[in-house]
């Protein structure tokens, strides 16, 4: 059974090039036999695509109404200066 690093795992799932085609064909001859492989491999793509779609759907700043409600609490909340 042939071990392999993250970082080699992730050159695989990304198919960049980091992952040589010998890498890629070692990777996936050795899933064919290696079940704990076959299902870290699966779960750093569904990571993979969650954070994918988590990069699409967030906010690129925040919203104009959170940044008036942080405005309004720090003017209710900060101390009057004295004279």
């Amino acid at each position: 059974m042939q071990k392999f690093t993250q970082e080699q795992l992730m050159h695989y799932l990304y198919d960049d090039d980091g992952a040589s085609p010998l890498l890629k064909a070692a990777i996936d001859t050795a899933m064919k036999d290696d079940a704990v492989l076959r299902q870290e491999v699966e779960a750093l793509r569904t990571t993979k695509e969650y954070l994918a779609f988590v990069a699409q759907k967030a906010p690129q700043s925040p919203s104009n109404e959170s940044i008036e409600a942080i405005l309004r609490y720090a003017q209710k909340t900060t101390p009057k200066k004295q004279p």
